[in-house]
């Protein structure tokens, strides 16, 4: 798996309050895992057909994925601000706002520089009708 985000990437003072490296590692391989299984779903078989440096886009929706599963781990960890005032609560629900606005303007063509062929598409107007 390569890596679309490094932990330099999240820039997040939650985020940074965790002290190890290891955990914040694992939440940076959760982003890089759906980075390919995105792809995928977007038609593009194989990771190396994506392009090096990702977008921008992308790269934003994957920090914000990180954040999503980092926010949902430690949401009431602080008990005496569960609900809303919880910190932890809060960066999940605005990561969950901002993914699902980055997630429809990623397209095949932004991950691999390419446009699809003409033909790899069919448009149809009217009946159609079998001979």
């Amino acid at each position: 798996m390569a890596d679309y985000i490094s932990i330099s990437d999240i820039t997040n003072s939650l985020f940074s309050r965790i002290t190890s490296s290891d955990t914040k590692q694992i939440y940076v391989d959760l982003a890089n895992a759906e980075a390919e299984s995105f792809a995928q779903s977007l038609g593009v078989m194989d990771a190396t057909f994506l392009v090096d440096p990702i977008c921008s886009v992308f790269k934003a929706y994957l920090v914000q994925y990180a954040l999503y599963n980092f926010a949902g781990d430690y949401i009431g960890v602080n008990v005496t601000d569960v609900g809303e005032g919880d910190v932890y609560r809060q960066l999940f629900d605005r990561s969950l706002f901002l993914i699902n606005r980055y997630k429809p303007e990623i397209t095949y063509a932004m991950l691999t520089g390419t446009v699809m062929n003409r033909s790899d598409r069919a448009v149809s107007f009217g009946k159609q009708v079998r001979s």
